[in-house]
């Protein structure tokens, strides 16, 4: 039985294999389709010729062909309604026959396409040969010599036209009459309203036109010429009537003040659609653009400048312009400056970036710097390995300083997973001002990732001096817990007090000393960016006793934080820690004293006051230098300043503090 069974399946699959082998080849397509129109006897006729084809169809390995069945002859145009009608089926043809035939079926005055297509008996068929022909005579377009209208730009519009004479498709002469010149007005995709006509134009032959047209207005006219077989492509011409608007202003320059912008451009010489206009009527409009918004912030000007003293604007801003002409008919054309231009003030203090400026699209969302940044790179082909996100594919479980599995928070990061030994990347803030701080900090994260040698380098820039402040490799104080862990640093500005200042966040990948060592780099992130100043304590009050000598003074605080404690130092002995804005000192006898106090704001030192000098001798305070501390002095009833205060005399105290208030007390003088 299995026997049978594997002789039969044997025996199926030779017989495949022979029926196979016994498939019909189907025929190339056409050697050659060629044809023309043609009048004969005054009637439309396309003839053709057709070169049968003498090999296979095959890419790679066609064969000589031995027979064909036929080669059917169909046509199509979709403007005529037509898909695949039959014209002709040659029987039986040779391979490599010159057929030929004709068509008189067809509509005039469309474009067609015939298709020649050759089969075998089996009815496959190749990929036929296309024939693209216009069944008809179609003139050369018409030739506008002038479109105009009166003095003003008002009605009527003279056209003025030359009717073709030669054929559109070679120089040849128009070998049948013009019918007809035909004015439209276009008005949309396969909308036109047809104006004027003029019928039997003589070949060769200027006309006029005298058209009606609503003022106020730009047309497009567009001019066919027809004969009894066929239409022209069109010429168009546009005109406007009536007044125009002015065409765009010209040469718009923007040049920085200092403070301000002034912008500068040229009056438009033409109106934007080519009608009438009056140059003395042209006035403008000037637009400030800014990441956030668009201002207009001068119209009605009639000169060609405007000053733009930017007083709005309070921190240091990207800011680009766009000056727009008008008349009474309504605004023309515009020119803009496209290059973005930086004004505004220095960012005063406190400085805070923690890049969740935050753009909600429809697909995702962007996050962006609050302030303003720009960037310097080593690369060749400039841009910046700078951006700016809240997650990455590269490190699990990583956001924004602030961020977490439920929130996520924005970063920036410099690229340079896949740089090379030597590349770098600045982040440079806009200028920040620092020059009433007294003890600025930088305070900001970075993203500590293991066994990876990229570094960041910290620094301000002073004018055209870099000062750096910390060089750290991005490894350090990182964990094999997580793929990376946000790193506090804090740095201390003190010489860059009193300055203004940029920022610069310097990414680099080492040079390798070690070429057996290769160098392993990654991203750099940074986050949570704080600078402001910590102010050291002023506004001293010292005062005597008769008991001991008490210091107060106010906490100096800044826009988060307040100093939270205190080192004093007495004529230069240790310093004594205290929580309280306040000192008390047991006085010795004739005893001159000289005090500094060093605020601390948690773990950040501010620096220390200017020195506090005081005495308990008889003559009272000596002296008083500490910014805004006070100083007190004794008259006697009579006004008369009193030097040496004696025990049990009647004096009037007068207290000055640092605001410039003055307090008068009487009191019985005692000596402590």
């Amino acid at each position: 039985m299995n026997k049978l069974l594997l002789s039969t399946v044997a025996l199926a699959s030779c017989f495949q294999i022979a029926i196979a082998q016994e498939e019909l080849p189907v025929p190339g397509e056409p050697t050659s389709f060629t044809g023309k129109f043609e009048l004969v006897e005054g009637k439309p006729v396309i003839s053709f010729e057709i070169t049968a084809p003498t090999m296979t169809q095959s890419w790679d390995n066609p064969q000589p062909l031995t027979e064909i069945a036929k080669i059917e002859v169909t046509r199509s145009s979709y403007y005529a309604g037509e898909s695949d009608e039959p014209v002709k089926t040659f029987e039986n043809p040779a391979p490599g026959a010159v057929l030929t035939g004709t068509d008189d079926e067809f509509l005039t005055g469309y474009d067609y396409t015939y298709k020649a297509v050759a089969y075998n008996a089996d009815g496959k068929n190749s990929y036929g040969k296309n024939l693209y022909i216009f069944t008809g005579i179609k003139p050369a377009k018409p030739e506008v010599i002038s479109c105009t209208t009166d003095a003003q730009g008002n009605p009527p519009v003279t056209l003025t036209v030359k009717a073709p004479s030669t054929e559109s498709s070679s120089e040849s002469e128009l070998s049948v009459p013009l019918t007809s010149l035909i004015v439209k007005d276009y008005i949309s995709y396969g909308n036109e309203a047809e104006l004027k006509k003029i019928e039997n134009p003589e070949a060769g032959k200027e006309y006029t036109f005298t058209i009606d047209l609503e003022s106020g207005k730009e047309y497009s006219l567009r001019l066919y010429a027809s004969t009894e077989y066929g239409t022209s492509d069109y010429t168009s011409v546009s005109v406007f009537v009536g007044k125009d608007v002015p065409a765009q202003p010209g040469n718009l320059a923007v040049t920085s003040t200092g403070s301000g912008v002034e912008l500068t451009w040229t009056a438009p010489e033409e109106s934007l659609h080519g009608g009438f206009f009056n140059p003395s009527d042209t006035r403008y409009k000037v637009e400030r653009i800014t990441a956030a918004e668009r201002k207009t912030i001068a119209t009605e000007l009639t000169e060609c400048s405007y000053i733009d003293d930017c007083a709005d604007i309070t921190a240091p801003t990207e800011v680009s312009y766009t000056v727009t002409a008008s008349n009474q008919q309504g605004e023309g054309g515009y020119v803009s400056y496209r290059q973005s231009i930086v004004v505004g003030p220095a960012i005063k203090l406190p400085f805070v970036e923690n890049f969740n400026n935050v753009i909600e699209g429809d697909w995702y969302t962007t996050y962006l710097p609050e302030n303003l940044w720009t960037s310097e790179t080593s690369s060749d082909y400039g841009g910046t390995n700078w951006a700016y996100q809240s997650s990455t594919w590269s490190l699990s479980d990583f956001t924004g300083l602030d961020g977490d599995a439920d929130k996520e928070e924005g970063y920036a990061y410099c690229g340079h997973s896949y740089s090379d030994p030597g590349d770098y990347d600045n982040l440079i803030s806009s200028k920040i001002n620092l020059s009433e701080a007294k003890c600025p900090v930088l305070i900001f994260h970075y993203a500590a990732i293991a066994d990876v040698d990229n570094r960041l380098a910290v620094s301000y820039r002073d004018g055209e001096t870099e000062n750096e402040l910390a060089d750290l490799g991005i490894n350090e104080n990182s964990t094999l817990e997580n793929d990376a862990t946000w790193v506090k640093k804090t740095l201390p500005l003190s010489e860059a007090a009193g300055k203004e200042i940029n920022l610069v966040f310097h990414a680099y990948v080492p040079e390798n000393d070690n070429p057996e060592k290769e160098i392993n780099v990654t991203n750099v992130y940074i986050d949570g960016i704080y600078l402001d100043d910590y102010p050291p304590v002023d506004n001293v009050t010292v005062q005597n006793e008769e008991t001991g000598i008490t210091i107060t003074w106010e906490a100096p605080s800044n826009s988060t934080v307040t100093a939270d404690s205190y080192d004093v130092t007495v004529n230069g002995k240790e310093a004594v820690k205290v929580t309280e804005p306040k000192f008390e000192i047991v006085p010795e006898p004739d005893m001159d004293y000289n005090v500094t106090i060093l605020a601390h704001y948690g773990e950040i030192p501010s620096v220390a006051s200017e020195e506090i000098k005081f005495s308990s001798k008889l003559s009272g305070i000596m002296s008083v230098t500490a910014e805004g501390a006070a100083s007190v002095e004794y008259f006697d009833v009579n006004g008369k300043k009193v030097i040496a205060p004696a025990e049990g005399m009647l004096l009037i105290k007068r207290t000055t503090f640092s605001s410039g208030e003055q307090k008068a007390e009487k009191e019985i003088y005692r000596n402590r």
